[in-house]
């Protein structure tokens, strides 16, 4: 059994005990792209969690990363994990902000994930509708589709027998805008704002980083907490 994590920038440690956000800020790890950097990666809550549940660790989370793109990556590990040996797996996810989607780029092949930082975060050719999408943006409407989309992903894993733990990264659901769910267990108090990862952490005295993130102190007491929450789920399955 492995445990499998996904989640944005708080998943994937940035900034945790280096200024780098991806592997490729630092030219020893150009290679590795928008991963984790690799020290952060070794101090992340993920870490810690793999070692307190004695688990091998499997990372896909991204700095920046919208919603969209966890959800995409989880379910080509979920539906690829027999092939690529990891039959038996637990799942924590940090999810993302509402509003951040993922856009194809076909000339370059790839997906681009979009926030709502500036103009210059997207290519010239997306700039017309980069504005079309900061100026429509519904908060409300983002984040009713996230809590859809969420819970979705929650059947999916319990579909496939697969224990797992979401909890909110930087912000909570709104429970005057969102029916409260059963979750069975599987979210860390979503719709409580002191409880989201980044708000915990402040309310906590944990300092950020010019970029809004923790150091190993913060990571390390976070993944106490779900561990404790994740511990009886594992028990059940």
């Amino acid at each position: 059994m492995i445990l499998y994590v996904n989640g944005d920038s708080h998943t994937a440690g940035a900034e945790a005990v280096n200024p780098y956000s991806f592997a490729n800020d630092d030219i020893q790890y150009v290679v590795q792209g928008r991963r984790p950097h690799p020290d952060n990666l070794a101090v992340s809550w993920g870490m810690r969690l793999s070692k307190n549940l004695g688990l091998g660790l499997k990372c896909d989370a991204e700095t920046s990363a919208s919603n969209d793109r966890i959800i995409r990556t989880t379910n080509e590990f979920i539906d690829r994990r027999g092939d690529l040996g990891y039959p038996y797996t637990v799942v924590v996810i940090g999810w993302s902000t509402w509003e951040r989607e993922e856009w194809w780029n076909d000339e370059a092949n790839e997906w681009v994930q979009i926030t709502s930082a500036s103009v210059d975060s997207v290519p010239d050719k997306w700039r017309d509708r980069y504005r079309s999408y900061i100026a429509n943006l519904d908060y409300y409407k983002k984040e009713a589709e996230a809590h859809a989309k969420i819970y979705e992903m929650h059947q999916k894993l319990k579909m496939n027998r697969m224990p797992h733990l979401f909890f909110n990264s930087m912000w909570h659901f709104s429970p005057n805008q969102n029916t409260k769910t059963d979750w069975h267990g599987c979210y860390l108090d979503p719709y409580n704002a002191e409880m989201s990862y980044s708000e915990w952490a402040v309310l906590n005295g944990h300092g950020k980083s010019r970029d809004q993130h923790f150091g190993p102190d913060a990571h390390s007491a976070w993944s106490g907490i779900l561990a404790n929450r994740l511990t009886p789920l594992l028990k059940i399955v």
